[in-house]
Order: C-alpha cells, then sequence, then structure tokens
C-alpha cells in the first residue's frame, strides 16, 4: 500500500459544492480511509455536487476500490443522491476510459470527464442554473 499523498476537501457552502483533491500517490485502504473521513463530516453530503479533481494524483485507484467506495457512498446517502453532479477532473486516459462503468457504479448520479477544473466547475454551475424552474 502506497501512502505518500492526500485528500483535501473543500466545501462551497453558497454553490453547495464539494472539491476531493487527490495529491501525491495514495492507493488502497488509505485512499478509501481519508475518502469516507472526508465525506462523513459532511451531515447530509447528498445535499452537494462534487469536483473530483485528480490531477495531481499519482497513484493507481483500482476498479475494487471504485466498487468498494460506491458501497460506501451508498451507505452514507441512502438513496438520496438522485441528480447529484459529479466532475472527474483528470488529463490521465484510464480516468476516461472507466467513465462508463464509473457511471454505472454509481446510477443515480450525472457523472462528466474533464481535464480542467474549470470545465467541470462551469458544467456543473450550468447544470444546476438550467435545473432551476
Amino acid at each position: 500500500m502506497v501512502v505518500s499523498g492526500r485528500i483535501s476537501f473543500s466545501v462551497d457552502e453558497d454553490r453547495r459544492i464539494v472539491t476531493v483533491g487527490l495529491h501525491g500517490a495514495i492507493e488502497g485502504q488509505a485512499f478509501m480511509d481519508q475518502l469516507t473521513a472526508g465525506l462523513k463530516v459532511l451531515p447530509r453530503p447528498w445535499e452537494y455536487d462534487y469536483i473530483d479533481d485528480m490531477r495531481e494524483y499519482e497513484g493507481v485507484t483500482l476498479f475494487k476500490d471504485l466498487e468498494t467506495f460506491a458501497g460506501v457512498w451508498a451507505d452514507l446517502v441512502r438513496g438520496h443522491d438522485k441528480g447529484h453532479l459529479v466532475a472527474l477532473i483528470s488529463t490521465n486516459p484510464v480516468v476516461r476510459f472507466r467513465l462508463s462503468a464509473t457511471r454505472a457504479l454509481f446510477p443515480m448520479n450525472t457523472i462528466e470527464h474533464f481535464d480542467t477544473f474549470d470545465e467541470g466547475l462551469a458544467w456543473i454551475l450550468a447544470s444546476r442554473a438550467a435545473m432551476v424552474v
């Protein structure tokens, strides 16, 4: 297990967006522990959209780790996450390649991939603005 990195969390309460930053190399159980601990701080994590910023990530996320996290997420939100938006920010081609499989693990969410943070943020803001009636 590699643990030379960290996961950071930034909450924009006004926009209801959580930015999850992956920095350095962090894998396996350490990855899951930090991610889960950060999400459990939020009293109602399903009320936020998420930007997963992986531009500084040097680790390897195995598909089994994503499957494990999908179970953790399901336990946290208990079905309250319908319509939830997730912007995955990464230039790693594996992230784009696994996009359809990632979407299948989180069927209540809308998940898109972007190369830059600004593109992901703009997508969330535009999507939310379009939903306001």
